[in-house]
């Protein structure tokens, strides 16, 4: 049985500046040492990020792209910073 490739949607410009614009934000909270919660706040009010506690899993959503974690919300956060850059390289865009 052949294997099938998931398919990649080609991130348009603005996209791919917005994931940008995200991924240095949450960079330079981390390294300022900023609380989660502050970061998380900043995220959902400048980009209508969505944050839920299902199951024991934080679910978040930013810019189209989602990310699990079962252990914090600084965990999810990392997850979707990975999933973020992924996302990029795949349209050949740079992080």
């Amino acid at each position: 049985m052949k294997r099938l490739r998931p398919r990649i949607v080609p991130l348009n410009p603005a996209q791919a500046e917005q994931l940008r614009t995200i991924l240095a934000l949450i960079v330079r909270r981390a390294a300022g040492r900023v609380d989660t919660a502050r970061v998380w706040a900043e995220l959902a009010e400048q980009h209508g990020a969505t944050l839920h506690f299902v199951n024991g899993t934080h679910h978040l959503n930013i810019a189209g792209i989602a990310a699990t974690c079962t252990s914090c919300t600084a965990g999810v956060i990392a997850a979707w910073v990975r999933a973020a850059r992924r996302r990029l390289a795949q349209a050949g865009e740079q992080a």
